[in-house]
């Protein structure tokens, strides 16, 4: 959901963002999502609440898909033992 640089990306590995990182990033994913998503927010939705644990098929709402996001990234790093990534 969010594009990102090969030379960025690759030395991360398997490693996710820290919590603190994502939360800081907030606005800034949200602002991408908006405008990246802005002539197609249908499709964005439909997949985000398919994806995503505990939204609504009809939901809407940016913040709800960053909430479960942001949740579902503890819930990852718990259940695949994954490290942080600063």
């Amino acid at each position: 959901m969010l594009t990102s640089k090969t030379k960025v990306n690759a030395p991360k590995s398997d490693n996710l963002p820290t919590g603190l990182k994502l939360v800081e990033s907030r606005e800034f994913i949200i602002h991408w999502w908006k405008q990246g998503w802005q002539h197609n927010q249908t499709e964005f939705f439909s997949q985000a609440n398919l994806a995503l644990p505990n939204l609504k098929p009809d939901n809407s709402n940016f913040d709800d898909v960053f909430e479960t996001f942001a949740l579902q990234r503890g819930r990852i790093k718990d259940f695949q033992q994954l490290e942080d990534w600063q």
